[in-house]
């Protein structure tokens, strides 16, 4: 009887992934752009894909892509994830079809090993910030023309005594008129003792104030973004605070600070909702959407 169920459960697996692997499967301009930003972001969740590409509900549609890409090797799951982890895609040497696939779309792109990585919880958290960044940058005609992770940066930064988890690039018109700005981005997931982030505050005040950043980055206007992840909202809200404070200690007055899971709230929009403190300072602003807010010498003194 033991082995009738087995075989009855094996019967029903087979069946379901004789639809996955059906020859009617099509890859679809989505599933081309879903490949494109796994590649390009190393590692993504399900949840992270949705909020790229999909509409508020559809999760269930985007699990049943995902599996599809992974069946058909357009990617693949990091292994040996716990039961309560939520899966984790990338393009590496299983997902065959996805390096001839950006190979054919000149993009250059070394295939990951599949492993986790050391960081892999703060990369997923990093791009927490960057998928919400972009589905809001999307509905408000807003470009995410640059973006650089933490091994891109570390060439142009480290000998100025920090290196950001990433830096990016948004474009947008105002009245007509094409206007940039550039921002570092910091996920802090365990700020060091008072002491070291003061002076790490301080090196990103003199790396901009000796015209290192503008020689470096060809562009004057940044914003320090630092996103707080902790156990819990209280515990981020009071670091979002300590951390404010000590940038304003350190001169830092183009920091803008804000809780992890304030800012990945369902209708959280990044960039007009006040979400953001500044430096020495309990008052929350937006990240746009006034016209000076991210401009010259305003957006770096």
């Amino acid at each position: 009887m033991k082995d009738d169920k087995n075989r009855a459960i094996k019967g029903r697996k087979d069946r379901w992934k004789r639809r996955l692997v059906a020859p009617g499967f099509r890859l679809t301009e989505r599933d081309k752009r879903i490949v494109r930003s796994v590649a390009e972001m190393k590692y993504l969740t399900c949840n992270q894909v949705c909020e790229l590409y999909f509409a508020s509900g559809a999760r269930s549609n985007c699990q049943r892509r995902l599996t599809l890409l992974t069946e058909h090797r357009y990617v693949d799951k990091l292994p040996d994830r716990g039961q309560n982890e939520p899966d984790v895609y990338c393009v590496n040497r299983k997902a065959t079809k996805a390096v001839k696939l950006l190979r054919q779309g000149l993009i250059e792109f070394k295939p990951q090993v599949a492993r986790p990585i050391q960081q892999l919880d703060h990369v997923l958290l990093i791009n927490d910030v960057r998928c919400r960044l972009e589905r809001v940058c999307r509905s408000r005609n807003v470009d995410v023309s640059e973006w650089h992770d933490q091994a891109d940066l570390a060439p142009n930064t480290r000998n100025a005594g920090f290196v950001p988890d990433g830096f990016f690039v948004l474009a947008w018109t105002i009245d007509g008129r094409a206007t940039s700005a550039g921002f570092f981005l910091e996920v802090e997931r365990s700020p060091r003792s008072p002491a070291a982030m003061r002076a790490k505050y301080a090196h990103v005040v003199s790396f901009v104030r000796s015209g290192e950043y503008e020689r470096r980055f060809q562009r004057r206007s940044l914003r320090l973004l630092v996103a707080t992840s902790s156990t819990s909202l209280d515990l981020e809200r009071e670091w979002t605070r300590r951390l404010a404070s000590l940038a304003g200690q350190a001169a830092l007055s183009f920091a803008r600070f804000a809780s992890h899971r304030e800012l990945l709230s369902p209708a959280a929009d990044l960039l007009s909702d006040p979400l953001w403190m500044k430096p020495d300072t309990r008052d929350a602003c937006s990240l746009l959407p006034a016209e000076n807010s991210a401009r010259g010498s305003d957006a770096t003194h």
